[in-house]
């Protein structure tokens, strides 16, 4: 049973600790199923409030119970959906790095808030022509 499963239990089906197998049990990790839970952002305060009140210190069973207690019975759990990166224009980062004078990696965070005329203005002082630069930024 993954995170996933331990969390559309919790709120979905709302079994209690005993109709878990022994298997279930130990895959059960409170620290990373209020974690977890509080991503969601209908949870992520009842979740807070929990790891305020330090239920951590209580067995898995006692957790598992006041987990399922206090959650809403709701829909099934929506599993992660990873983000789409584009690649970015090798030589583009290193101009933007050069010019902020910072890492390659910073420079990439940056591409991320530069408009396409930031982009153009600090290309432009590199004595690119007209075609490199849009060519770079496309």
């Amino acid at each position: 049973m993954n995170i996933f499963d331990l969390a559309n239990d919790i709120l979905v089906k709302k079994r209690d600790w005993s109709d878990l197998s022994e298997e279930d049990k130990k895959a059960f990790t409170p620290f990373m199923v209020i974690k977890f839970m509080g991503m969601n952002k209908d949870l992520c305060v009842i979740m807070n409030d929990l790891q305020i009140q330090d239920i951590l210190v209580l067995s898995s069973k006692d957790c598992y119970n006041i987990i399922k207690d206090v959650t809403p019975k709701g829909k099934k759990y929506l599993s992660y959906i990873k983000g789409t990166t584009k690649p970015q224009n090798t030589e583009l980062v290193t101009y933007i790095a050069k010019y902020f004078e910072c890492s390659t990696r910073e420079a990439s965070e940056y591409l991320l808030f530069l408009s396409k005329e930031d982009m153009k203005d600090i290309l432009s002082n590199y004595s690119l022509d007209d075609k490199e630069i849009s060519k770079m930024i496309k």
